[in-house]
């Protein structure tokens, strides 16, 4: 690790108190049993950790409908989340062994990948600024399942979004590819080398494919994504396995220190105010930076929030599908470094006042709308994402799901023209599109 790093967790490790609060435990308890009534789950597991050890670690309920087993943090789950991380660290442990460069343009590996002679960068592809489309919408149309193949073929008549390195915006190509280039350097199916090169150097003992049962295919629900395209079986993990997996990242195991670097210090782009750095995605807590893994699907949810500079990781999974276990750790890791619960309340706007904000607005090169749902305004980007938002006063809007999604307008004339977005720390503006 540099210099430079090792500063920056020593500095932050002296913010974290080092004889934990007596009361700290039933806190985080109580915070998870509350989740779990209002999110109406079967069940839960919770594992905190940091630099001297477990902090937290317990189970709520049952692993599966049938409540044959009970759940807990070393129960194996879905956990097709981890995919695109483990690709990522695949792609820097081949460029640590100096087998590629992420500097080589993806078109000396692709030929027929030309995007009209705009040059992407295989490094791009990690930290999602290569302005490739994503294929997602269009073979959902199609509405049969896909292949790999097909969707190469698909990008070599299609053109960037952006141009390359400026713009960063989500999309499911960009790991398609990374597991393209893998197997082309490697000479091995990607499965193979993520099960040799990943889960076996990193001591992944719950981490793996699972055995392949045989089901009719719903394209609704599994025909168009990295796993299905690549033909892998169901991802599998523990919550003790993923502590295990971020805990080895942040000592650089099979990564060194330049991909180490690339974890902690991801790039900016216009799009956002960091790109995703390396197939997590990244968050913050005051001045405490979040690099995060989560899912959620019909087979369950998983959230595991790594601080490097902290040494603290929150790990949460169940066997349902739900959007609430961010809030929830967002929730315990403020009772752990003992930040005040953020007070909102829910103004009523009229039609008229809603007006003003109603629109479209571009944040760097992607677009989304504020739309009116019943009484409330909502946030809507164009992969589906929604926050219902309530009214703070003063021009200030916070989603009714996430506490930390606040927006923040600015109005000309009676009308909003422009919006500051606190997303889990991190600040990016959004412009009115006329």
């Amino acid at each position: 690790m540099t210099s430079a790093l090792l500063s920056a967790v020593a500095v932050a490790l002296s913010l974290v108190p080092q004889q934990t609060s007596a009361d700290l435990p039933a806190r985080l308890e109580g915070l998870a049993r509350a989740t779990l009534a209002d999110a109406q789950l079967e069940g839960l597991a919770v594992r905190v950790t940091t630099q001297n050890g477990t902090l937290f670690e317990r189970g709520f309920g049952y692993a599966d409908a049938g409540r044959a087993m009970v759940e807990g943090p070393g129960h194996a789950r879905d956990a097709e989340a981890l995919l695109e991380p483990l690709l990522a660290i695949a792609l820097l442990q081949l460029e640590h062994e100096q087998k590629l460069n992420l500097q080589q343009p993806l078109v000396e590996r692709f030929p027929k990948l030309t995007f009209d002679g705009r040059k992407v960068l295989l490094g791009q592809l990690l930290d999602q600024t290569s302005g490739i489309p994503s294929y997602r919408d269009a073979f959902e149309q199609r509405g049969t399942p896909a292949t790999a193949q097909e969707v190469l073929t698909w990008l070599e008549a299609r053109a960037l979004d952006a141009d390359p390195g400026t713009c960063a915006a989500y999309s499911e190509s960009n790991a398609l590819l990374v597991a393209q280039v893998i197997e082309q350097v490697a000479q091995a199916p990607v499965a193979q080398v993520l099960r040799l090169s990943v889960m076996e150097a990193l001591g992944l003992e719950d981490t793996s494919f699972a055995e392949r049962v045989a089901q009719p295919v719903d394209p609704k629900l599994h025909a168009f994504g990295i796993r299905d395209l690549l033909d892998l079986p169901p991802l599998r993990s523990s919550l003790v396995d993923v502590d295990r997996f971020v805990r080895q990242l942040g000592k650089g195991t099979g990564i060194g220190e330049e991909g180490l670097k690339r974890l902690l210090e991801p790039l900016e782009a216009r799009g956002d105010d960091k790109a995703w750095p390396a197939g997590f995605a990244i968050e913050r807590i005051g001045r405490n930076a979040a690099l995060v893994i989560q899912g959620s699907n019909e087979r369950g949810s998983l959230r595991v929030a790594w601080y490097p500079e902290l040494e603290l990781v929150v790990a949460l999974g169940t066997s349902a599908e739900t959007g609430a276990l961010a809030a929830l750790e967002r929730r315990m890791t403020r009772a752990i470094l003992d930040l005040p619960a953020t007070e909102l309340v829910d103004l009523v706007l009229d039609a008229e006042t809603r007006a003003a904000y109603l629109g479209a607005y571009a944040i760097g090169c992607n677009r989304v709308t504020i739309e009116e749902r019943g009484e409330r305004l909502e946030y809507v980007t164009p992969t589906g994402e929604r926050h219902l938002l309530r009214a703070q006063g003063h021009q200030r809007f916070v989603s009714a799901t996430d506490a930390e999604f606040e927006l923040t307008f600015t109005l000309r004339d009676s009308k909003a023209e422009s919006f500051l977005l606190t997303r889990r720390g991190y600040q990016t503006v959004g412009r009115r599109l006329e």
